[in-house]
């Protein structure tokens, strides 16, 4: 089935390929819970005050490919909540999952748009929730990702030089320098394995080895190269999507939702990225970004939204700190006070209170799973 795809694919040979940028918005950010929640996850959210992870994505991404050429894939009860976020973004370019099933089905669905609309496009894919600083320098390497990806057939993904030993991230080990042109300044590398997210002594020893980076979640492919690696790595995955678009072109909403039933959770790391790397030398590369980048993976990360003041406390709302260091105060109605307190996270709703020690933000999926225990799903 896999091979029947590939053929349809090479009638668009020799037509340009244009770039498109993907915002992956199907997730629920459960660290950041009690704020995040299943009605409004974290791509909503305003941290900022002003305007949510989403719309700041999709601003960093329209000069580099116009909203035409922007696509959002998210999940079916967030898509009405899209369009109002993104009103400039058309109605089609935005791709509804009925279920949630990890990235590789997103990624596979929207190659799958792309390819209908030009064969040989490019996609880049981004999460809708992390935070990028500056803009300019995102696209830049974006740019110099794509030109890459297009020519060279590979798989690109970008990597963030590390700043400490962090475990909460995974990591791609790098090879030897790619030499080309095309790369310009940017330093661009083989990837030479993936690694899972490591324990404080091995991100230690990465620190210390040097050549492994941050794996962004960032990706850059040509959407034919994209296919035929996954159907190299995950056939059953790319057979039930070729079956589903065989006969009416892209998947109707009731064909998509028997698809996604029966399909496993599957990451594109797990079920493409890792398998390639081991299995074919120089078929990914890693493009070392340009840009600041924070995935506000919990809320020990606000920092990078909200400044800190002198003694390192991140405020926001209707909150007061007093002889207090390092601390996360977040309140949206009532007065929260701290004293003399240390490295300790403090988050106010109206049906929740989350107190944590900053250490340990990435331990609130434990609390999701606790709720999920007892039956209390209206705090979800």
């Amino acid at each position: 089935m896999a091979g029947g795809w590939a053929g349809r694919q090479m009638k668009g040979v020799g037509m340009q390929s244009p770039l498109y940028a993907v915002v992956m918005a199907g997730g629920q950010g459960t660290r950041f819970w009690p704020l995040s929640r299943a009605e409004m996850p974290k791509q909503f959210l305003r941290l900022d005050g002003e305007k949510s992870l989403l719309q700041r994505t999709a601003e960093r991404l329209v000069p580099l490919v116009g909203w035409n050429r922007v696509l959002v894939v998210t999940h079916e009860k967030y898509e009405r909540r899209v369009r109002q976020e993104l009103p400039a973004l058309p109605q089609e370019n935005v791709l509804a999952e009925p279920e949630g099933k990890n990235t590789l089905p997103c990624l596979l669905l929207a190659a799958e748009w792309i390819r209908q609309q030009h064969p040989n496009a490019v996609m880049t894919a981004v999460p809708a929730d992390h935070v990028v600083r500056p803009a300019t320098a995102l696209r830049r390497t974006l740019r110099t990702a794509a030109r890459l990806a297009r020519t060279s057939r590979r798989l690109v993904t970008i990597g963030i030089a590390p700043t400490r030993p962090e475990t909460g991230y995974g990591y791609i080990q790098a090879g030897a320098e790619w030499q080309d042109a095309r790369a310009g300044n940017a330093r661009v590398y083989v990837v030479r394995r993936f690694r899972e997210k490591p324990s404080l002594e091995t991100a230690a020893r990465f620190l210390r080895k040097g050549g492994f980076f941050w794996n962004s979640g960032i990706f850059v492919w040509r959407v034919d190269a994209f296919r035929e690696a996954a159907a190299q790595c995950a056939p059953e995955v790319v057979e039930a999507f070729v079956r589903a678009s065989a006969k009416r072109g892209f998947p109707q909403p009731g064909l998509l939702q028997r698809l996604y039933h029966a399909l496993p959770p599957i990451s594109v790391d797990s079920g493409v990225l890792e398998p390639l790397s081991q299995r074919r030398r120089q078929a990914i590369l890693v493009v070392e970004a340009a840009f600041q980048w924070n995935d506000i993976g919990s809320w020990s990360e606000l920092g990078a939204v909200i400044p800190a003041d002198a003694k390192g406390n991140v405020v926001r709302g209707r909150a007061v700190v007093i002889d207090g260091t390092g601390c996360v105060v977040w309140s949206a109605e009532r007065i929260v006070a701290l004293i003399g307190l240390e490295n300790v996270v403090v988050v106010d709703t109206p049906d929740a209170v989350l107190v944590c020690a900053k250490e340990q933000t990435q331990a609130v999926r434990k609390v999701i799973e606790e709720l999920h225990r007892r039956g209390w799903r209206q705090h979800l």
